[in-house]
């Protein structure tokens, strides 16, 4: 619907009343817009005819709002003034400019319905609105208009605290008298009573002395003038001092020096522009800036800038830019440390994050020009002079980085320079390393790049959508489960405002048991609809009011949107709302910096509005210190970096460290010493006897338990290596976990943790294979022999060989592209967080070059591009290595694997064997087990006794150090147990079980300590607490002799049999 135009000689206003109305059908009135504006539309019959009629707000009138032609200021005309509404929303949207040209902050619009306004407004209606009369006859202590409307709210503006504009005695509050915007009509409040003047003082022909503006006088063609001496309209030829200049419609015209240096900006009165090219704005007392004019330092006013022209050489009184909607300000007011803008969009602008940090300069254009300001280090070297003196285009005085090649610029002294980000594509641009992923798209595609580094979140964030305007929260509201009464519903209006004018209701319906859950983990529409419902536990409604003049984001042919459409938030100020399938809603949040977003992008782990005002007021999500992004609390503590400043793992909640837990610091600490000392003591002592041994069963024996014994105190040392390093890095790990896991002392610890426990592994399976082979052949030769030598010699290389073998294939650099874990690239590369897998890297340069094919990529291949990212002008891009064994803290081989990661074949075949040595170990053991156990049965031996204990501890020492483990491992292969959290404790604790166990099992460790220890303290006498030897070996060889074999030749094999599991 529009207005109608009509002659004003012609048109006969009509006053509707709904007693004289007769509607054509029973529901004719729908809501409408009007120019940006909500409004009920009725169809009306009067008289015989159809009528097209707007009712009241809040009341049952109706009214016809006409524009009248003919008039200079376009008058619109009412049939009536709407009674209840006080703020004069009837004008809204009848006046016939559309951009809401506010003048008033007492009435929505700027405008009052003035009943029987004077002849100046050009009226013959009965109401009447919308002329520049409107401004200047309100509140000047003359009621012209009959129903007083043009004095109303006019507390503030008593004679006591008010300044009287020159123009029909208009009064404006004091407080805004001087202060930097125009509020009189024609500016007289800023200008003659300022610390500048301009226009001139002289008596009108009513006889007052009234101030007539600079763009009054001398106006081309006008001989009487405002002035009874006509002061205004004299000496308007050229003469000295004066000046030409542009003038919009009056042309080329010249001003006199009263007519210079005029208000011309304000954001509530008009806008009349002396000088259409900022001439009158030169050499004024408010100096902004100095510059070259026509080959002449002139002084331009701060009135004079961002005008859309230059005056200087230069064009530096024209470099300005949009800080926010509605604040276009120069450069040099970005990060002066003053808000120009209603927002602080020029102090939170992208150029302000990164200043020079040492250096400071006086600023050409400055409120302050004795003031010294940090620069913006984009302004260094840029070829623009920023400061007084020119120092910052002075490069001795900085650190030029770059070359011809790629970008040339500075940084201080103190600063080192660092590379640049290349933007992708054709065109020859650079950005800031350390400003990439900082939701400022500087380069193509960058945010795309940032994505896929951060990886994508997936939200539910879109409630389910029924019958229009109705909002399905659980599955419980579903068509045909919510006609059991399990789901309730509840009308939302689309903001904290309720009484908004034309609004329909969203409808929302959710289960009874949904009321006083948890919304830390809903998002968007579902985090709003619950919480502003008051259906959380744990949340607050994260909405705001929505001022009109919000939403900058929205436009008329906007893609996300309907046209954006204002109405009334009773009873005081003008909100937003946007057409929907079901109606007009105001289902938007609106930013801190004036855009807009709708429910679905509120609370969903984005920065949809760019400031983040639509993430920092929820509670479903963790925002990282210094990159201020958004990650849901699932992610945070998880193991995996998702901040580039690592907060999200590294604080108070996580308490990181390479050992979580006191107890595996006991643990490590104690497992590790007793380790150490006992296998080293066995090996030495083992070691030091091997040259006395005759038997060929001995020499075996002996060499395994040596075996065993080096695997488990390298074990041992693997353990106060990492004790040792929890207790270095302590609490700082966190932050220097990469640099720990990327370390060469992290991948030594991960090789004598691998070689020890494998060697042990393999050392304790050929002991059990050869004697259970010894058991099976009771009548074999045991005489220590050349042959016996070189098998056992054989055996022990090719074990030592296949223990390297595991150990180093992951480490060396040939087979990188199946072990390399990722490439940790430091805090000051933001495109790259923690350290990326090759599958993250391809992903991520992908959105760079284009589509890769992940078979072909090599890890080679992808330091090449990833250099190439990047300038070289000083070393370039490198990160350091995360391998094999640095993939956790306590750097153990990587048995839990993913099936996608490309070392699960190598982990899983390394498991699937040792798995199979360990059913041998049982299984041998088992064999002795049992023999040994009907040997007891039929000679009653307690040697045999002790040895069914013995191999039974060895048993249930390997399942439950490797059996549970591999389990587990093979769980987490296939995504049944997420077994990253028990690293600590299987690496600590289960693992190096054996290690331990093991000297007590296969030598008399404990005897010879004890033995020791006894004989240090003086106290051979003592044999009471002496605990019961166990025969070992080493002690039972000689028990071993030709006389048992003579005894099994007269009394049978078994009793051979007993004598040799005896020995074993």
């Amino acid at each position: 619907m529009s207005t109608k135009k009509l002659d004003s000689a012609k048109y006969v206003p009509i006053e509707f009343n709904k007693q004289n109305l007769i509607f054509s059908e029973p529901e004719t009135c729908k809501y409408v817009t009007i120019n940006g504006f909500l409004k009920m539309s009725c169809l009306v019959e009067y008289e015989g005819q159809l009528h097209e009629v707007l009712k009241c707000p809040e009341e049952e009138a109706f009214y016809q709002a006409v524009d009248l032609v003919n008039t200079v200021n376009n008058i619109q005309v009412y049939s009536r003034s709407c009674a209840n509404d006080t703020q004069h929303y009837q004008v809204c949207g009848v006046v016939t400019e559309k951009s809401k040209r506010k003048y008033d902050e007492y009435f929505l619009c700027g405008y009052f319905v003035c009943q029987d306004a004077p002849d100046i407004s050009g009226n013959c209606g009965k109401y009447s609105s919308g002329g520049l009369w409107d401004t200047f006859i309100k509140c000047n202590d003359k009621k012209e208009c009959t129903n007083g409307a043009d004095e109303e709210n006019c507390e503030e503006r008593n004679p006591a605290n008010s300044f009287t504009c020159s123009h029909y005695g208009t009064k404006i509050p004091i407080s805004k008298v001087c202060n930097g915007i125009n509020d009189c009509p024609f500016g007289d409040d800023e200008n003659g009573s300022c610390d500048h003047t301009s226009g001139l003082f002289c008596e009108n022909w009513a006889g007052d002395v009234t101030w007539i503006s600079p763009f009054h006088i001398c106006i081309p063609g006008r001989y009487q003038g405002y002035c009874k001496n006509r002061e205004d309209v004299t000496n308007c030829d050229v003469h000295e001092g004066g000046r030409w200049c542009k003038s919009g419609s009056h042309g080329n015209r010249y001003i006199k020096e009263s007519q210079m240096c005029f208000h011309t900006q304000g954001k509530e009165a008009l806008d009349y522009k002396v000088c259409i090219d900022g001439r009158d704005q030169l050499n004024c007392t408010n100096v902004a800036l100095t510059c070259s004019v026509s080959g002449f330092p002139t002084t331009i006013s701060s009135y004079g800038l961002c005008q859309g022209h230059h005056q200087c050489q230069d064009r530096f009184d024209d470099l300005c830019k949009t800080a926010e909607t509605d604040c276009y300000i120069h450069k040099h007011q970005f990060c002066d440390g003053k808000s120009d803008c209603d927002y602080e969009g020029d102090e939170k602008a992208h150029v302000c994050n990164e200043v020079t940090s040492n250096f400071k300069c006086k600023r050409r254009v400055s409120t302050s020009p004795t003031t010294s300001l940090n620069m913006p280090n984009t302004w260094l070297c840029d070829g623009v002079i920023d400061c007084a003196d020119g120092s910052d285009e002075d490069l001795t005085l900085w650190n030029v980085c770059g070359s011809e090649d790629t970008l040339i610029r500075c940084v201080e002294k103190s600063e080192v320079c660092m590379e640049m980000f290349k933007c992708p594509g054709a065109e020859r641009k650079f950005s800031g390393i350390q400003t990439l992923c900082d939701n400022v798209e500087e380069c193509t595609g960058e945010n795309k790049m940032c994505q896929e580094s951060r990886g994508t979140k997936e939200v539910l964030s879109i409630a389910l959508s029924f019958n229009k305007n109705t909002k399905i929260l659980s599955y419980q509201c579903l068509p045909g489960i919510k006609d059991h009464g399990i789901c309730d519903q509840e009308h939302l209006h689309g903001s904290p405002d309720k009484n908004v004018y034309g609004i329909t209701p969203t409808i929302i319906q959710y289960s009874s048991s949904s009321i006083g859950v948890s919304c830390k983990f809903f998002f968007g529409e579902l985090y709003v609809f619950y919480s502003c419902n008051d259906l959380c536990l744990d949340t607050s409604c994260p909405l705001f009011s929505i001022p009109y003049q919000s939403c900058s984001n929205i436009k008329e042919k906007a893609i996300t949107f309907a046209a954006r459409q204002s109405t009334m938030k009773q009873p005081h100020y003008l909100t937003l709302v946007h057409k929907q399938k079901a109606g007009f809603e105001n289902n938007l949040f609106s930013c801190n910096n004036r855009r807009c977003v709708t429910y679905d992008k509120v609370c969903n782990l984005a920065d949809d509005c760019g400031d983040g005002s639509d993430e920092v007021l929820c509670v479903n999500n963790y925002r990282c210190n210094t990159s201020a992004e958004f990650i849901p609390l699932s992610a945070v503590c998880d193991g995996h970096a998702d901040c580039i400043d690592l907060s999200d793992e590294c604080n108070d909640q996580c308490h990181l460290q390479i050992l979580d837990h006191t107890a595996l610091k006991v643990c490590a600490w104690a497992f590790g010493v007793l380790a150490t000392i006992t296998n080293f003591v066995v090996v030495v002592r083992k070691t030091v006897s091997l040259p006395k041994v005759r038997s060929k069963t001995t020499m075996f024996n002996s060499i395994f338990v040596i075996c065993i014994g080096v695997g488990d105190l390298t074990v041992g040392l693997y353990l106060i290596g990492v004790s040792t390093a929890d207790s270095v890095y302590s609490k700082s790990y966190c932050t220097q976990r990469f640099d720990w896991l990327n370390s060469g002392y992290c991948t030594t610890l991960g090789v004598l943790s691998t070689a020890g426990s494998t060697l042990s592994l393999f050392s304790m399976t050929c002991l059990s294979l050869f004697r259970f082979h010894t058991i099976r052949n009771i009548f074999s030769s045991r005489q220590l022999s050349r042959k016996s030598r070189l098998s056992v010699l054989s055996i022990v290389v090719v074990m030592i060989t296949l223990v390297a073998v595991i150990v180093f294939i992951p480490i060396l650099d040939i087979f990188e592209d199946y072990f390399l874990n990722g490439i940790h690239y430091g805090k000051h590369v933001p495109l790259f967080i923690g350290a990326p897998s090759k599958h993250e890297h391809i992903n991520i340069l992908e959105k760079y070059y284009g589509r890769l094919k992940d078979s072909m990529v090599t890890w080679k291949m992808i330091r090449n591009l990833v250099m190439e990212m990047f300038t070289n002008d000083h070393g370039g891009i490198s990160g350091s290595e995360q391998k094999f064994y640095g993939n956790s803290g306590v750097c153990l081989f990587k048995y839990f694997v993913s099936k996608s990661d490309p070392q699960r074949l190598f982990s899983l075949a390394i498991l699937s064997l040792n798995c199979m040595l360990c059913l041998l170990i049982t299984i041998s053991y088992a064999f002795v087990y049992l023999l040994s156990r009907s040997s007891t049965r039929a000679t009653g031996s307690v040697k045999s006794s002790r040895l069914e204990r013995k191999i039974g501890i060895i048993i249930v020492t390997d399942f439950l150090a490797w059996v549970p483990f591999i389990v587990f491992c093979f769980l987490h292969y296939f995504d049944l147990f997420n077994g990253l959290s028990l690293y600590g404790i299987f690496s600590i604790v289960i693992l190096p079980l054996n290690s331990v166990i093991n000297p007590l099992i296969y030598d008399d460790i404990h005897s010879v300590m004890w033995k020791w220890g006894r004989d240090k303290t003086g106290l051979r006498g003592v044999s009471v607490s002496e605990p019961r030897r166990i025969k070992t070996l080493t002690t039972l060889k000689s028990e071993f002799t030709s006389k048992a074999d003579t005894n099994a030749l007269e009394n049978g094999p078994s009793v051979v049999q007993v004598n040799r599991t005896t020995e074993l």
